[in-house]
């Protein structure tokens, strides 16, 4: 989706940052934060977004780094 090509191409994530993701989704957003922050956490009602997400961070080889 355009919204998030434009958050990771704009986001300044620094190495002591800690980041909180609303609506987590496929969890893109918090993968792009793992590489940089400190900790990263998702949050989302949806079952099936947290499920999601799970498994990108999962394909992604991110799965310490998230929460």
């Amino acid at each position: 989706m355009f919204e998030q090509v434009y958050l990771v191409r704009n986001m300044e994530v620094r190495p002591a940052d800690r980041v909180l993701e609303l609506c987590l989704g496929s969890g893109v957003n918090s993968l792009f934060a793992a590489d940089r922050a400190a900790s990263v956490a998702g949050v989302d009602v949806s079952p099936r977004a947290l499920a999601f997400a799970r498994f990108n961070a999962w394909l992604n080889g991110r799965e310490d780094g998230l929460e």
